[in-house]
């Protein structure tokens, strides 16, 4: 392999893959692409990156030739719980994407496509512990459906055309890098996080539920032996099982209690332990072994130590983040704290004849400054209802309350088809609550398999005095869940609110 194009290459798989390639052979001979417009910062400041479509199979032919590419890691897919909501849509791009790039391989002789699958290619039927290479395929969702056709597919090419085509099947992969999003094997990540946090953890799967993991270091080392390889001592090509470990939430668990004494697991099933039933317990990957020497570096142990160290440094940097914006937010009080007694020291020393003086002055203006100290500008807190507040919800509402003069705090939660919560800091541009002011926020959209996605980001309020008020700003994208349109990728997005507020 000598000059490199990887489609997906801003997926979960796909941009650590892209980044170790780059490593391996060279920033510029290792060409990423994906269909999103904005790449990850890694993948943008390390290399190339061209946007390209799958479906466009021209434009894929222009995009080998530009780089004069030799081969391809093809990744680009629609996954599981988004091709159950569009299965026509996952058909035609797991399918006819792949169907693009082997016919190009052909006609352009490429030297090697490695098209990754999924343990989703076994059913139902299939026995569950040590499951063997050449066992029964029967998927039961369009994604199994998918990766089934899509072994076959590239064993044709192979057979039919001499094309050097080659895959694996993926079990589920535990990264530090992405966060977890709602799926049944998330739990594994979610459970890090957690820990790392100091907080009880909800586990949504049964303690003795079995499924086989592996460690994103483990799944880019086996894509990449795999692709070096030799290909006369391959017998199988686009259907190799590969296996590191298989463990229960009460093991995975009990390996954080050897780092973590005090961390604490309550075990609450919810509608995912029946998927998770449906899943095999373990993989046997000996033709792996055999033919390629495929052997996985990290076990549970391996893996969980691992899992820690990357997670608390992540958090102790966003701490002290935080320390450090609340160390200059107390400063920047402190400041005007003093300025404030400097001009009420002046006021205080101000020739006592003049105050004297002003005693009729003052009779008539107490009536409007007692009002004025009653009224709307001394309300420190207020309820929030409307359209997309509540972090994003259809209908949503916030409470916030002012902790400091211009500082407020807010959390909230939204009803709709997917529901939402949400909270911010809010800084008020005058010291009372019915004041505008600019918000960082956090949006959380959609829970477990209904997860759209989470944001965080700066907003603008206005607030008139009547209780009507509306924001606007924009939202990193944070993470991205099966109902996410994936076919309109966006770093960032818009986010907005109206509706009314009520201080009190």
């Amino acid at each position: 392999m000598q000059r490199i194009l990887v489609i997906g290459a801003c997926g979960q798989i796909g941009s650590e893959l892209t980044l170790e390639l780059r490593k391996k052979y060279g920033n510029d001979n290792v060409i990423a692409a994906d269909i999103r417009k904005e790449p990850p910062v890694q993948i943008a400041n390390t290399g190339i990156y061209e946007i390209i479509d799958v479906m466009n199979k021209d434009a894929l032919r222009e995009l080998i030739k530009k780089y004069n590419i030799d081969s391809i890691f093809h990744l680009a897919a629609i996954l599981s719980a988004v091709g159950e909501q569009n299965p026509a849509i996952c058909w035609n791009i797991n399918i006819n994407g792949s169907l693009n790039v082997l016919e190009l391989g052909v006609e352009l002789k490429l030297n090697r496509i490695i098209i990754p699958s999924s343990m989703a290619v076994w059913g139902k039927y299939v026995e569950k512990e040590n499951v063997c290479q050449d066992s029964v395929l029967q998927p039961t969702s369009m994604y199994g459906v998918t990766k089934v056709a899509g072994e076959l597919l590239c064993d044709y090419y192979v057979s039919k055309f001499g094309l050097d085509c080659r895959g694996l099947r993926y079990p589920g992969i535990i990264s530090h890098e992405t966060l977890p999003g709602g799926g049944t094997t998330d739990y594994a990540v979610d459970i890090f996080y957690s820990a790392v946090k100091g907080e009880k953890y909800k586990c949504f799967l049964s303690e003795n539920t079995m499924l086989p993991m592996m460690f994103m270091a483990d799944c880019i080392k086996a894509t990449i032996d795999l692709a070096e390889a030799d290909f006369d001592k391959l017998e199988h090509h686009s259907n190799f099982n590969v296996a590191a470990m298989s463990f229960t939430p009460k093991q995975i668990f009990e390996e954080i209690k050897k780092f973590k004494p005090a961390f604490e697991i309550e075990y609450v099933p919810d509608f995912r332990q029946a998927i998770a039933d449906s899943w095999v317990y373990s993989i046997d990957d000996s033709a792996a072994r055999k033919e390629w020497n495929w052997k996985p570096e990290y076990d549970i142990t391996a893996m969980t130590k691992k899992m820690l160290e990357v997670l608390e440094d992540k958090f102790k940097k966003g701490l002290l983040c935080v320390i450090a914006a609340l160390m200059f937010l107390f400063a920047s009080f402190n400041a005007n704290a003093q300025t404030n007694n400097a001009d009420s020291s002046q006021t205080n020393n101000a020739d006592s004849s003049q105050i004297n003086n002003a005693d009729s002055l003052s009779q008539e203006t107490q009536p409007v400054q007692a009002d004025i100290k009653s009224g709307w500008q001394t309300e420190s807190t207020s309820i929030n209802l409307g359209f997309l507040m509540g972090g994003g919800g259809l209908l949503g509402a916030d409470f916030e309350v002012l902790v400091f003069k211009n500082i407020g705090i807010q959390i909230g939660a939204g009803v709709s088809p997917i529901g939402s919560f949400g909270g911010g800091i809010n800084f008020h541009f005058k010291p009372y609550i019915n004041s505008q002011f600019v918000s960082f926020q956090y949006f959380h959209q959609g829970f477990y398999d209904n997860h759209y996605a989470s944001y965080f980001g700066p907003m603008y309020v206005f607030r008139a005095k009547k209780r009507f008020q509306a924001g606007i700003g924009m939202g990193a994208i944070l993470s991205k869940g099966p109902n996410w349109d994936y076919s309109n990728d966006v770093p960032i997005a818009l986010i907005y609110n109206i509706g009314m507020y009520f201080p009190f």
